[in-house]
């Protein structure tokens, strides 16, 4: 029997639980990608039941569980899962009581930012900033290995800047922040009332790739929605050069990295938004972990405490 680490990373539409060795590192086949369940007490039973049995006889030592903030560190809370209308969870006290060990909380954008600039495609620079388009927005800031989470630990909450007060309502009960515009869904509620019937028939399941797929043939509906969520990106990317001044900002997360075109014209439109000096210096990388980053941050974060 050997002593393990847990990994978990909760997201709005599938939840990520796996197993690493002592130094972080996440092993083989341990990876389980479940459907994010519905209810809180839900979440709790399939989080505890799938860790445990991918520990196997192993021992599990250490917990490190990452999710979308805001997050209150010193009691172990998600205040708010903005995406899903949960809030408050005490999972580090559920979590601690189910395997009797420390559990460690973070932000999935600020653990995705310390995987990425550790030992992904921002590894070897200084300061890294790392910017997530998922199911919603989020950012992070690595400044030599160590992430800055502010005064209040909600450095990076950058998808719930507001653009426009009369845009498409939030999920954190604004309007017209960047997650309503170019969160995953944001989009897809944004497409389903456009589009009540979807492009297969035979598939239940809407995503932002439908809303992409009408853009590219052509459809003005689409094209308008699709152009309104890069704009917004591009505020996001021009706020986060000009107030962190990274070597490299680094691009993860399941929509950013499905339209890569898309975020690259973002980008390019970002520098239209940003002062000349800023600019020359707006570099971006799509995330090596791939859609990983979040949980291998978790991973390392249990590690390395």
């Amino acid at each position: 029997m050997a002593d393990v680490l847990g990994a978990i990373d909760i997201g709005a539409s599938t939840v990520l639980v796996g197993i690493s060795t002592m130094n972080g590192e996440l092993r083989e086949g341990s990876v389980a990608s479940i459907a994010t369940p519905p209810t809180p007490s839900e979440l709790l039973s399939v989080i505890t039941s799938t860790l445990t049995r991918a520990a196997g006889s192993d021992s599990i030592t250490k917990i490190g569980c990452v999710a979308p903030g805001p997050i209150d560190y010193e009691s172990g809370v998600i205040l708010r899962l903005h995406n899903m209308a949960w809030g408050p969870l005490p999972i580090v006290s559920a979590l601690r009581d189910a395997f009797s060990c420390e559990v460690l909380l973070e932000d999935d954008a600020a653990a995705a930012a310390i995987a990425e600039a550790l030992i992904g495609a921002g590894a070897g620079r200084s300061i890294v900033g790392y910017v997530t388009v998922s199911s919603g927005v989020g950012a992070g800031l690595v400044i030599n290995g160590v992430r800055q989470g502010g005064a209040h630990g909600t450095a990076g909450e950058v998808g719930h800047l507001v653009l426009d007060p009369t845009g498409p309502v939030c999920n954190c009960g604004r309007r017209g922040d960047v997650e309503s515009f170019a969160g995953g869904l944001s989009l897809v509620r944004q497409l389903v009332e456009v589009w009540p019937e979807p492009l297969d028939v035979h598939s239940s399941v809407r995503s932002p790739v439908e809303l992409f797929q009408r853009a590219s043939m052509g459809d003005e509906r689409a094209l308008v929605i699709r152009d309104r969520g890069r704009d917004a990106l591009a505020r996001c990317f021009a706020a986060v050069a000009t107030l962190w001044d990274p070597e490299v900002i680094v691009v993860g997360g399941s929509v950013a990295l499905g339209q890569t075109h898309w975020i690259d014209e973002s980008v390019e439109l970002a520098r239209e938004y940003c002062m000349a000096e800023v600019s020359e210096g707006l570099h971006h990388e799509f995330a090596n972990l791939g859609t990983r980053s979040s949980l291998i941050g978790a991973a390392l974060l249990a590690a390395a405490t």
